[in-house]
């Protein structure tokens, strides 16, 4: 089955994730003139990402997926160290340059914790998605995944329990310790119980769970209403119920191509978009003297938008060759690779190996 309109609104979100940071740029820099008219609920959509993500990982676990984490990592890692290289290169071209600081904590995308000095701004995310891989990963075999739902409902209530006894505001780079409860998972594990929920909807079982799942939910958004963070559980919410929704369509109608292809780009533009922006910004307050404004911010946009096009494609095209890579030399995972390259000893009494 192809997700043609996840994929768009994956797209849509990541082009969403632009204009609020041209946004929140231009407050810190400029003047944000019609710009600030963008919705700050906007600052939420991670949990459309994550929700997604977590979808499509209980998919690959529910279907033991071959190599799994290796091909997760190859979908992340490759690109990410192309554009930190290149915003090395636009920032040069800046009043703030980048420099080398925890260079190994920040390519790593591990959860080292605050004081790290990120390149592009947005890693934060990726660092979430990478510790969601290592974690899918270890139910990705036919004999763990049975357990998977089991675990995403304990995680989940835990995440639930943690956040109306004691919660605490997100660090923007979790460490090893709290990033097993910080309320951005909801949205993760949701979408991960979402694909359980559609493959399963007519056991009684699974209606049971989910009632529980609304429930502790609710209670939740309603613990939290005094915070701004209760919002979280609203949107998280709301996302699964439109993947759930948008693959119910799916059999209906297709997204346009050129949404979907948004979609299958939009890592790309995820990556580059905010050095594209301080690049922008900077060389317009050099060149006119003034702060930049409507005029700047829409350069910045039109430009984030030409140059994911093209950095898209080359992405696309760089993850084929790591995923065929991976299929050719791990065919069959790392026991079997390892059975090819160590030579089998000779049978006992034949020192030549042959009979």
């Amino acid at each position: 089955m192809k997700y043609t309109l996840i994929q768009a609104l994956r797209g849509i979100l990541c082009v969403g994730v632009v204009f609020m940071h041209i946004k929140i740029y231009l407050l810190r820099m400029g003047d944000p003139s019609f710009f600030v008219n963008i919705p700050n609920i906007l600052g939420g959509i991670p949990c459309g990402f994550f929700a997604i993500s977590g979808y499509f990982m209980a998919l690959l676990v529910d279907n033991s997926s071959p190599n799994f984490l290796v091909q997760r990592l190859v979908r992340v890692y490759p690109m990410y160290f192309v554009v930190v290289a290149l915003a090395f290169v636009m920032r040069s071209l800046t009043d703030s340059p980048l420099n080398s600081d925890d260079l190994f904590h920040v390519m790593s995308l591990l959860p080292f914790g605050m004081g790290k000095s990120y390149k592009l701004g947005i890693e934060w995310t990726l660092v979430y998605e990478v510790w969601y891989y290592f974690i899918c990963a270890v139910f990705c075999r036919p004999r763990w995944n049975r357990y998977f739902p089991a675990f995403l409902l304990a995680w989940l209530f835990a995440v639930i329990v943690t956040n109306i006894w004691a919660f605490k505001p997100p660090n923007p780079v979790p460490n090893f310790l709290n990033i097993w409860l910080s309320i951005w998972n909801y949205s993760f594990v949701l979408g991960a119980l979402t694909y359980y929920y559609i493959q399963r909807r007519n056991e009684p079982a699974t209606m049971a769970w989910a009632r529980y799942v609304v429930l502790g939910s609710l209670c939740a958004a309603s613990a939290l209403e005094a915070h701004s963070y209760a919002v979280l559980y609203v949107l998280g919410f709301g996302s699964c119920l439109m993947v759930d929704w948008l693959i119910r369509l799916e059999s209906r109608i297709r997204s346009p191509k050129i949404l979907a292809q948004l979609g299958d780009y939009s890592y790309a533009l995820y990556l580059v978009h905010s050095n594209i922006i301080i690049l922008v910004f900077d060389l317009w307050l050099e060149a006119t003297g003034q702060r930049p404004a409507a005029v700047a911010g829409l350069t910045a946009l039109v430009l984030c938008m030409g140059a994911f096009w093209f950095l898209g494609q080359f992405d696309v095209a760089l993850h084929k060759r790591c995923k065929a890579f991976v299929n050719r030399y791990l065919a069959g995972g790392f026991s079997a690779t390892l059975s090819r390259l160590v030579p089998k000893p000779a049978p006992a009494g034949d020192p030549g190996g042959k009979r």
